[in-house]
């Protein structure tokens, strides 16, 4: 096993060609081992020699309104059907949030299943 950094193109290339020679090693073998050092140093190549930018908030909605063939109206109403059942609700769980001093005075708390976790009612 011949592990060393992979600092261009040719070497990203060859550490992809070295791991589809040794895919199918059974673990706990060199060639295992040596796979899952390979994954980790062709992850970290990637990153940051080939970014995924995540899309545009707007560019996604209208890529999706497009594809499905829905108007933006339906989103408008879907947008309104939400509001209307969040604020209809008096009790959600915030998970990992603790009521502090800084929450609305009219909120209670109550006991949670989970800790970390408030159950909120209004």
């Amino acid at each position: 096993m011949q592990i060393k950094p992979i600092r261009t193109e040719d070497d990203y290339k060859s550490a992809l060609a070295r791991v589809r020679e040794i895919w199918d090693a059974e673990d706990g073998t060199p060639e295992s081992d040596e796979l899952d050092v390979l994954a980790v140093l062709i992850e970290a190549y990637g990153d940051e020699h080939y970014p995924i930018i995540p899309p545009d908030p707007i560019d996604e909605i209208e890529y999706r309104l497009q594809e499905t063939g829905m108007a933006p109206e339906h989103v408008e109403i879907m947008i309104h059907r939400i509001n209307e059942l969040t604020s209809s609700a008096n009790v959600f769980i915030l998970p990992n949030q603790p009521v502090t001093s800084a929450k609305p005075k009219n909120l209670k708390t109550k006991r949670a299943s989970k800790p970390n976790q408030a159950i909120v009612t209004a």
